[in-house]
Order: C-alpha cells, then structure tokens, then sequence
C-alpha cells in the first residue's frame, strides 16, 4: 500500500517505484505507465486557477488508472489465468471510469451523488 504522497514529485516517484519491478518482464507496462506519469507531470505543470475545473478530472482519471493497475498488476504473475500485460491495460482502461465509484460503495448502475470525484476523464 501507497502512503499518501506530500507533493507532486512524491506521489509520481512512488507510483514509478510500485511498477519499476515489472518494466523488464512487461514492456507493455513500462510504456504504459510513464504515458500515465508523463501526463501526469503535464497536468501538474500546467494547471492554474482558470483551468483547474476542466483538468481535475483528468487528473482522477489518470490517478485511477495507476491505482487499478497497482491492484491488478500481481494477476500477471498468475500463469493460470493467462493475462497478459496489453490485456491487462485494456481491462485498467475499461474500467477506470468507473474505479473511484466502486471504492465509494456505489453500484455501476447505482447514480451517484454531485460530486467533482466522479467527473474522471
């Protein structure tokens, strides 16, 4: 588990630490995650009180990405289920949209609250 970040730098580092082991075996995953934190870091530099409401989503969208893909990355390992990395990318891209509603307890066909954690781009 990922103890919560204290900045910007933190928080990339230690998701580029979570999947560093798994680079040489997937280079599926390698690419896929530095895009993930390259955008990241864009977003960072980027956002500014005039476009933070039309950037925050994306920001949710990338951060669950990286967190379904942190909590499925080990089904890889599974040589019974056969999964491999650009499938497992397509699951992670599938299904982000609909991470952080599940983590709040929400059905997918449940509606949500208003609220700016379920506007993920």
């Amino acid at each position: 588990m990922l103890e919560n970040p204290l900045n910007s730098k933190d928080y990339i580092q230690k998701w580029h630490t979570t999947f560093h082991p798994y680079f040489n075996r997937y280079s599926c995953i390698e690419k896929y995650c530095k895009q993930q934190l390259m955008e990241m870091s864009t977003l960072i530099d980027t956002i500014s009180s005039e476009n933070f409401w039309e950037v925050f989503p994306y920001f949710l969208g990338i951060d669950a990405r990286l967190a379904l893909l942190g909590e499925l990355i080990d089904l890889l390992e599974d040589d019974q289920l056969g999964l491999g990395s650009k499938e497992l990318i397509e699951l992670v891209e599938k299904d982000y949209p609909c991470y952080t509603k599940e983590l709040c307890g929400y059905n997918l066909n449940s509606k949500t609250n208003y609220s700016l954690i379920f506007q993920v781009k």
